[in-house]
């Protein structure tokens, strides 16, 4: 498994852990995504947003894809939660060395055009958008309603 790429799910990769087979699941923690209960997860990552610079806890698949997301207080209660619910992950953490521009760069090229032209967050931190016929502008759900609040 490679390493992940340099932003997921809107936020930059600080440090990623593969789980390999020193890694025992504890089983304790209980996700359940879209009804589903989810366990062991192959990749986790400790990730800052782009947007308000939360810490998260980040498990993903094979292919770096999120499947659940957990926020925390810094980077140390992230690997503690890690290791908590992956005993053994904490040897396992390599720094990804990214820094905010790249981060913030690989999103912007991943969403390409898929930005809200007033506020310019790219579709991991808003629900919908509406883009001009002409592609010219494009706003979210998130600035239509302050639009709608400022308008009364």
């Amino acid at each position: 498994m490679d390493a992940p790429p340099p932003a997921l799910a809107g936020a930059r990769v600080l440090s990623y852990a593969i789980v390999d087979a020193s890694v025992e699941y504890t089983g304790t923690e209980r996700i359940n995504v879209g009804g589903v209960w989810i366990g062991a997860q192959p990749a986790l990552a400790i990730c800052e947003s782009l947007r308000d610079r939360e810490i998260m806890l980040l498990r993903c698949n094979e292919d770096w894809e999120v499947v659940s997301c957990a926020s925390c207080e810094s980077i140390e209660e992230a690997r503690d939660d890690a290791e908590r619910y992956y005993r053994g992950v904490s040897r396992l953490w390599t720094d990804r060395g990214v820094s905010r521009e790249e981060a913030e760069a690989f999103d912007r090229e991943r969403w390409g055009e898929l930005v809200c032209s007033f506020c310019d967050r790219t579709p991991d931190h808003f629900d919908k958008i509406v883009t001009a016929a002409d592609g010219g502008a494009s706003i979210c759900n998130e600035c239509v309603a302050r639009v709608r609040e400022l308008m009364g």
